[in-house]
Order: structure tokens, then C-alpha cells, then sequence
């Protein structure tokens, strides 16, 4: 099993809370370059526990737990590294409209059929689904990766390539 590298940061300090779907095309990829076959595995299961659904409602980060919902909050009392303020929990950018998250999405599909092998014929039907949206909203504006500023971005229209 992959062991994780020891933090710099004091146990009171480091934490996981999700990841974006940008980054875990990234991760996976790694993880078949390394030859982590079964990690890979396990991390594409867990993406696809956490993308499921309503294609209209998939969102650029996901918590470990599968939450969609990440409101970010400020911690009172609470210093980060070098004592840094203030800490906050969450991510705003879970309620964004993000249109390159499809295409990060289908890339890191493609990556695990590439290098690992079928994609469960449930999976492969919800992400018809993602193409069917993708397709109908091509033309919608949203925030992309430019946080807050919702226009016609090219960054979205490059990532998905219809």
C-alpha cells in the first residue's frame, strides 16, 4: 500500500478535506505512472462514489466523505503554518459553475481505461449523461477556474473540446 510522505506541518495543523476533480485526474494519473494499480483503483472508485448523480449538480471539489456541500468557514482560536491567519475550512468554490470539470472529469476516465482497464457500464451511463449537459450549457457562462468572474471562459472551452 502507498505510504504518504511525513508532513512538515504539526498533527494539529495537517488535514484533509477533498479534492478538485482537476487534481484528481492529476493523482490518478500518477498513481499509474508509479504502477500503484490497485491505490489507482481505489482512488477511481472513490471518484466515482463522489461524482455520481445528477450531471447538472457535479462540482469542481468533493470532500473524502463525498459531501458537495463545502462552505467555507472561518476557525476562531486556530493558527496555521507559521502561525498564519486566519484558518479557514472548506472551499468556496463548491457552488460554482466550473464547465472545465467535465472535461477534467472525462480525462481522468480516459486515463484509467488507457492504463487500467473498463469503466463500470453504470459510470459509463452517467458520464452520457455529463456529454448530454455539456453539450446543451456549451454556450453558458461560468466561473471556470477564474474564481468569481463568470463569463465565456476559453480555459472551460479548451478542457472539454466537444
Amino acid at each position: 500500500m502507498l505510504q504518504p510522505q511525513r508532513s512538515c506541518l504539526r498533527p494539529s495543523e495537517a488535514h484533509e478535506t477533498g479534492t478538485t476533480v482537476s487534481i484528481a485526474s492529476f493523482a490518478l494519473y500518477g498513481l499509474y505512472l508509479l504502477g500503484y494499480t490497485s491505490e489507482a483503483i481505489a482512488f477511481k472508485d472513490w471518484l466515482e462514489w463522489s461524482t455520481a448523480g445528477r450531471a447538472r449538480d457535479l462540482r469542481v471539489v468533493h470532500s473524502l466523505g463525498g459531501e458537495r456541500r463545502l462552505s467555507e468557514v472561518e476557525v476562531p482560536g486556530l493558527s496555521g503554518h507559521k502561525a498564519s491567519r486566519p484558518v479557514r475550512i472548506g472551499n468556496g468554490a463548491y457552488s460554482q459553475f466550473q464547465l472545465d470539470v467535465y472535461g477534467e472529469l472525462m480525462d481522468s476516465v480516459h486515463l484509467y481505461r488507457k492504463c487500467v482497464g473498463e469503466i463500470d457500464e453504470w459510470y459509463l451511463d452517467y458520464l452520457s449523461r455529463d456529454v448530454r449537459f455539456v453539450l446543451d450549457h456549451w454556450n453558458d457562462p461560468d466561473e471556470s477556474v477564474w474564481n468569481g468572474a463568470i463569463t465565456k471562459h476559453a480555459t472551460a472551452k479548451l478542457s472539454i473540446r466537444p
